[in-house]
């Protein structure tokens, strides 16, 4: 966790440069924060290649193809559709 939250730190600053800032909308820069929060979410310290190869259940779940990235992606959606947790 403390990754993604340097990670969108890190984003977040870029957001505010200056001759960054006037190029992003406001729901812009909450869709990056929120990419930048989750895009390692619950990583096993194992790449895609490794998962496959092992045949890892991750590698099925996700049909050997951007494992880590749906991975995380699919983590992300479901905290996002809690009620508690729904900015959609």
């Amino acid at each position: 966790f403390h990754h993604g939250l340097s990670v969108m730190q890190a984003a977040l600053i870029f957001l505010g440069a200056p001759d960054v800032s006037s190029r992003f909308s406001d729901l812009d820069r909450l869709f990056i924060s929120l990419a930048a929060l989750g895009h390692d979410m619950n990583h096993p310290g194992l790449n895609n290649a490794y998962l496959t190869k092992s045949k890892a259940t991750l590698g099925y779940l996700y049909s050997d193809q951007g494992v880590l990235e749906k991975h995380h992606a699919a983590l992300l959606m479901q905290i996002l559709k809690r009620p508690e947790c729904n900015i959609f």
